[in-house]
């Protein structure tokens, strides 16, 4: 087995994070790391010094991101395979798991409920849109 990264782009409320987790050729999770997503170029250069940081030259990268999975195809030494979300979890559980450690350092605001007025608005609108379509007989 090869040195392999799986890679993420992940959301804590509308907030997004790049994840990435190392694992050695035995399957062991070596290193990780939870950045605020700034693009998918910087992202593609901090997978690029995680396996650096660890004396990775060549390594193969799991994501079920499609911009980074064409990036890491142009990128010497990475070799990017796109896979399903639920064989990428790993990203998402550790963003989750980590969220409220992430959301007091980055200072995140929760966004406020809506109002009931605006609840009420959008289950009207939501039921027309329904009629307006033909309760799912019709392909939109």
């Amino acid at each position: 087995m090869r040195w392999l990264i799986i890679c993420n782009v992940e959301y804590i409320e509308s907030t997004p994070f790049f994840a990435a987790i190392l694992y050695d050729q035995e399957g062991q999770r070596l290193d990780e790391l939870i950045l605020p997503f700034e693009s998918y170029e910087l992202a593609l250069l901090t997978v690029r010094e995680l396996a650096d940081r660890n004396g990775v030259e060549s390594f193969e990268l799991w994501t079920s991101d499609n911009r980074l999975y064409v990036l890491s195809l142009q990128t010497a030494g990475i070799a990017g395979v796109i896979k399903h979300a639920s064989d990428t979890t790993d990203t998402s559980q550790m963003v989750k798991h980590n969220s409220e450690i992430l959301k007091e350092l980055y200072k995140l605001t929760l966004k406020p409920p809506l109002p009931k007025w605006r609840a009420f608005l959008v289950s009207i609108l939501s039921k027309l849109i329904k009629q307006v379509e033909g309760d799912g007989r019709y392909e939109v």
